[in-house]
């Protein structure tokens, strides 16, 4: 009883602890890399050319393990969020631990902040509720807190009203900028993809196959479409078009005002990332380790190139350069142009997380927890 005292104790402690302030002093109108994706088109894009010497700058641990998901940053900051019920803020520059943050559940989806303010869902561990946190990023302390039903897989967005999140049971909440529920819309279909928003128009793909558009004002339903196969990937949004791929592995482009479907390519495996476009081509790569370039208009074949292993999170885009981390422990950089492999880096573990591009850094997550930062160099 003494022993298991003493554990209960350590817990406490350590979780009291855990709470504490993340960042002091944060001036509250910093730009960053503020969502998933960085935005709500959730196109892991950049328009610079950047050398492929990449270098590591540093690798640190956090706790839990990742999924397809993404950090995000604000300033010198980065933060992480785990399917530990964690999020740890490291030092951009150094990777040094500012502090963290533990519940009990898991994180699945990046968090979303605002104004010094950080909105994220955690998904209670043996509840059939999650909860949805609005955390005060300066003084360490929860401003509002909802429980709400079922769990939540996909990813946040946000507009200038609030936060809007879609649970797997197919339930879209709307929280204001407080951080709590304003009102909710079933779908009437599950979901584990990552929904997109542009304009009014919020976009979302279902397990069972169904490309759906709502219109957050007035929360009627604009479109329905259905494919063939379920969705388990994500919506990237590109003017006005949107490209996401399914079980089977087609690559849909679809038009973002109608949901009409522009045309399909078939990669020949699952896409469970999200597709990445530069205006011209949209690039995909898909868990039989190939990634594809295909011309944004026509869907016609740039290039195809197999890589030893699996491609399970998103890549990121630069302009001559894509940057594909692989479940085979390597960090894969092509020329963008003809798909070329130029560079294989070996890492710590198999990657899941998305890389993310800030202030010249390039951060992305192995397994068991670590975090690696490259530094870019941008070149002309």
């Amino acid at each position: 009883m003494k022993k298991i005292a003493e554990i209960l104790l350590i817990f406490f402690l350590v979780t009291a602890c855990a709470q504490d302030v993340l960042i002091r002093n944060l001036p509250p109108a910093l730009n960053g890399y503020l969502a998933y994706g960085g935005n709500n088109s959730h196109n892991f894009y950049f328009p610079i050319a950047v050398s492929d010497s990449i270098t590591l700058k540093w690798e640190t641990g956090t706790y839990g393990s990742y999924n397809n998901s993404s950090i995000v940053a604000y300033d010198k900051y980065v933060l992480v969020h785990d399917l530990a019920g964690r999020i740890t803020c490291l030092d951009l520059y150094n990777g040094k631990e500012i502090g963290t943050t533990i519940y009990e559940g898991e994180i699945n989806a990046a968090p979303v902040l605002y104004r010094g303010r950080m909105f994220f869902i955690v998904n209670n561990r043996e509840e059939k509720y999650s909860t949805a946190y609005y955390f005060d990023l300066n003084d360490g302390k929860i401003i509002s807190q909802s429980q709400i039903p079922g769990s939540f897989n996909s990813q946040i967005l946000k507009n200038e009203d609030g936060f809007f999140a879609i649970s797997y049971q197919g339930v879209i909440y709307k929280f204001n900028l407080a951080g709590l529920v304003e009102w909710k819309y079933d779908t009437g279909v599950k979901v584990i993809s990552n929904p997109a928003l542009a304009g009014n128009k919020l976009i979302y793909a279902s397990m069972t196959g169904e490309l759906s558009c709502i219109d957050i004002q007035t929360r009627k339903k604009i479109y329905a479409v259905k494919t063939a196969a379920g969705f388990s990937g994500g919506i990237t949004l590109a003017d006005s078009s949107g490209f996401i791929g399914d079980e089977k592995g087609n690559l849909f482009c679809f038009n973002i005002s109608n949901g009409e479907i522009n045309w399909t390519y078939d990669t020949g495996a699952e896409i469970k990332n999200q597709p990445v476009c530069n205006g011209e081509n949209v690039i995909v790569s898909n868990l039989g380790g190939e990634m594809t370039s295909l011309d944004i208009r026509t869907g016609k074949l740039i290039w195809k190139t197999t890589l030893s292993g699996v491609a399970y999170a998103t890549p990121l885009l630069f302009t001559n350069l894509v940057v594909q981390p692989n479940m085979d422990s390597y960090l894969y950089l092509l020329n963008s142009s003809n798909g070329a492999i130029l560079k294989r880096i070996k890492t710590r573990g198999r990657m899941k997380l998305s890389p993310v591009y800030f202030n010249g850094m390039m951060i992305l997550g192995y397994d068991k927890g670590n975090i690696g930062a490259f530094e870019v160099r941008e070149v002309k």
